[in-house]
């Protein structure tokens, strides 16, 4: 039955008036309540009402409100519960009396359905978020309207901070109230990568101010596409929120409840991602995860599926609640029509209550400032034995009996619990209160000793366990350096291991029992693992250095050794190279480097030497000092050449050098005169040979008067009438007379005047024509 105002009708009895039933089942009933049973209540979706459930005796009271109720907030003196209908443009509130049979339900309409709603600190405003992406604020003093602040988002949940109000919709939006600024940011740690999106899904407000905000991540990658999710943790102050790192929780939250002190949260996984041969999706998930908020752990998984809960279906949570003493933690299950309790102690669930037919999806627990919060289940772990130390020395055995030690399923530290010492089975072994170590004195002498401790939570010092941690303390160690000796070149290692003949109890040295002084002097390093390198450069001539050993649990215990070092010079040699390039020019050598060495069996390479070119006979011959080659320009004239080159170490660059030569020949270029025969008239003028060059080559390529100077030798016999003209032709005049003539030509280089060939030309002037 539906009421607006006035006085509601309510159902209440123990859990088996009509569909209402409550089972207790797993660990002993009574054994899981808690001292001060606090009051839930239920919003019945499927009911259209609340029901009101006084979890230690099972009275249930229930309350018709607007169609489909969701989340519900509870004011913090308890008297005002605020019911989200989500099927219809309105909320319903719950005035609670102390007899919950005199309460009153009343409904307020909005503009448009809600999605979620939250109630300010001071509990006088109620801002609830609805369908249309508008913020509704409401004074929960007065019936007036709600007023409206356009956000965007429409199924976002809401938390309150202050004068500040956060949406988790995909992005997280801010609405300040006091300036009506609306903004938002992307709840994303890695924004630099592309390949994922980010949808906030819920969010919380920790007692430091920052937000735990609930986000589901998909990823596309390679891979294709799968997704998981985490609790990102962000530091809202400021200009811009600081999105810090992400609580991973391997699988996708719906939901987000915290402890009254803010110290534990809770989260319902609503799906795991699951790939496999069979194919890929998401499957319903069956857990809560438990965080510890000060040291933003998860400590503990819940099964809400686990075989203690006799109902068939999907135990997936949806709305978490926590018990105001932070005992307990109720989790509606809609598909199983059910409420379950989870004992924050053991993370199991203990109960159990049943309501057929009725969905239940939101719940929220009555405030309660006098509750007492739940003792922490306090966890002292023994320590030890110690690594064994040294006698005679002040040492840290233990860095931090605390390091194993839990509270509440949480890391133990300074911060939440209180260190102090019970007894120590020696005065010299000493319990470090402020930073959990455990100091060994110089006069314990050899033997086992045990340090009892105790640890009691900061909030509750009743709440105590105890723990024993034990120390090894081991006669001195003898320990002795002994020098070392050895010739090597600059820019290499001289010693692999100073190490290598040192002692400690006359057993070999190692670093995992002494710490070993890295020195430097005079051109030589001692590295950390003990090797002693020469640096680059350093002169030929004696070093040495002096480095020391230390117990590594005793500072105070060390020997000292010293390294001698004689640096030589390593043997260079530029052995001589030859080449040949045509009268063109090119390449003569590829590589002067090839055959040269540092010292015996090792190449010369540009890594290890550095080259200069000193002298050459001809500016046209150049060397590469990047790569070594000769190189000859076509200007260098034929014939033998040289060139001096410089090799010097690169790791003693002034003082170990030597020099080599490179013998270069220039060829010449061949030059071919072929003769020719012809005939030609003793009485009238003719050209016997139209030119005598036409088949004489330079290099291979055709003799023109451009690249040779041609000119006559003689004339056999002697006769003037017959003339080499300067064009290469041969002329014979009237009157040249009879009989075979030879002319001898030559043809020379005319960029190498000496570089000549020679040819005959026999004419045979016996014809008369």
């Amino acid at each position: 039955m539906m009421h607006t105002t006035g006085r509601p009708v309510f159902r209440h009895g123990m859990g088996t008036t009509g569909n209402l039933f409550l089972s207790f089942i797993g660990i002993a009933a009574t054994a899981g309540l808690v001292q001060a049973q606090p009051r839930a209540f239920v919003a019945n979706t499927n009911a259209n009402s609340v029901t009101v459930v006084d979890t230690g005796s099972d009275t249930r009271t229930t309350f018709d409100v607007g169609a489909a109720p969701g989340q519900i907030v509870i004011s913090q003196d308890g008297t005002h519960a605020y019911v989200a209908n989500t099927g219809a443009n309105s909320f319903s509130i719950i005035s609670v009396a102390a007899n919950l049979g005199d309460s009153t339900v009343t409904t307020r309409p909005l503009n448009a359905s809600p999605t979620s709603l939250a109630l300010s600190p001071d509990g006088t405003t109620l801002y609830v978020m609805d369908a249309a992406g508008y913020l509704e604020t409401c004074d929960t003093g007065s019936q007036a309207s709600c007023a409206s602040v356009f956000i965007g988002a429409s199924t976002g949940h809401i938390a309150v901070s202050g004068n500040r109000v956060f949406i988790a919709s995909e992005l997280v939006y801010e609405y300040d109230t006091s300036t009506g600024n609306v903004s938002s940011f992307n709840p994303d740690s890695t924004p630099d990568t592309f390949d994922h999106g980010n949808n906030a899904v819920d969010l919380a407000v920790l007692p430091d101010g920052r937000l735990y905000v609930a986000v589901i991540t998909f990823h596309y990658d390679w891979r294709g596409f799968s997704a998981d999710g985490g609790i990102v943790i962000v530091n809202p102050d400021g200009d811009t929120p600081v999105v810090g790192k992400t609580i991973p929780l391997f699988s996708l939250p719906r939901s987000i409840a915290l402890s009254a002190d803010g110290k534990r949260a809770f989260v319902g996984i609503q799906s795991i991602w699951a790939d496999s041969l069979y194919g890929a999706g998401f499957l319903p998930s069956p857990w809560v995860a438990t965080i510890d908020a000060t040291s933003d752990m998860v400590i503990a998984w819940t099964d809400l599926g686990a075989e203690n809960i006799s109902v068939a279906g999907t135990h997936t949570a949806a709305g978490l609640a926590v018990t105001p003493d932070r005992s307990a933690v109720f989790v509606t299950v809609p598909s199983i029509d059910s409420v379950l309790e989870i004992s924050t102690e053991t993370s199991l669930v203990t109960r159990s209550f049943r309501f057929d037919g009725a969905g239940p999806t939101s719940i929220a627990i009555a405030p309660d400032a006098a509750a007492k919060p739940k003792a922490f289940l306090i966890e002292a772990v023994d320590d030890g034995p110690s690594v064994p130390v040294s006698a005679g020395s002040t040492a840290l055995a233990l860095a931090n009996v605390l390091a194993n030690d839990k509270i509440g399923g949480g890391p133990a530290t300074a911060a939440n619990v209180a260190l102090s010492l019970v007894s120590s089975t020696s005065a010299a072994i000493v319990l470090d209160t402020a930073t959990g170590g455990v100091w060994v004195h110089p006069d314990a002498a050899p033997g086992s000793y045990a340090v009892t401790y105790k640890i009691c939570d900061a909030e509750n010092p009743d709440n105590c366990g105890q723990a024993v941690a034990t120390v090894t303390v081991r006669a001195r160690r003898q320990l002795l350096a002994k020098g070392d000796d050895a010739t090597s070149y600059a820019g290499a290692t001289a010693i692999a291991n100073v190490l290598a003949n040192d002692t400690v109890d006359a057993d070999p040295v190692t670093l995992d029992v002494v710490t070993l002084s890295a020195a430097v002097g005079a051109g030589l390093t001692l590295n950390a693992d003990g090797s002693v390198s020469i640096a680059a450069g350093v002169a030929p001539g004696s070093r040495s250095l002096t480095y020391e050993i230390c117990d590594v649990t005793a500072a105070d215990n060390c020997s000292t050794a010293s390294v001698n070092v004689t640096i030589a010079r390593r043997p260079i040699h530029a052995d001589p190279d030859a080449g040949s390039v045509a009268r063109t020019g090119g390449l003569a050598v590829a590589n002067v480097l090839a055959n040269d060495t540092l010292e015996p069996g090792v190449g010369a390479t540009v890594a290890n030497v550095t080259l200069k070119a000193v002298s050459s006979t001809d500016p046209g011959i150049t060397l590469n000092t990047v790569t070594g080659a000769v190189s000859v320009a076509s200007t260098v004239t034929a014939g033998a050449h040289t060139l001096q080159y410089q090799i010097c170490e690169t790791a003693s660059p002034v003082d170990n050098c030597n020099e080599g030569v490179v013998s270069i020949t220039v060829k010449q270029t061949v030059i071919v005169a072929v003769g020719e025969s012809v005939r030609a008239s003793n009485k009238n003028a003719s050209t016997a040979v139209r030119n005598v060059l036409a088949n004489d080559s330079v290099g291979g390529g055709p003799a023109t008067l451009a690249n040779v100077k041609l000119s006559q030798v003689s004339m056999s016999p002697a006769n003037t009438r017959i003339k080499l003209n300067a064009d290469g032709s041969v002329s014979v005049m009237d009157k040249a007379g009879s009989g075979a003539f030879a002319l001898v030509y030559e043809i020379c280089a005319i960029d190498a005047p000496s570089n000549c060939a020679r040819a005959t030309v026999t004419i045979d002037l016996s014809g008369k024509n």
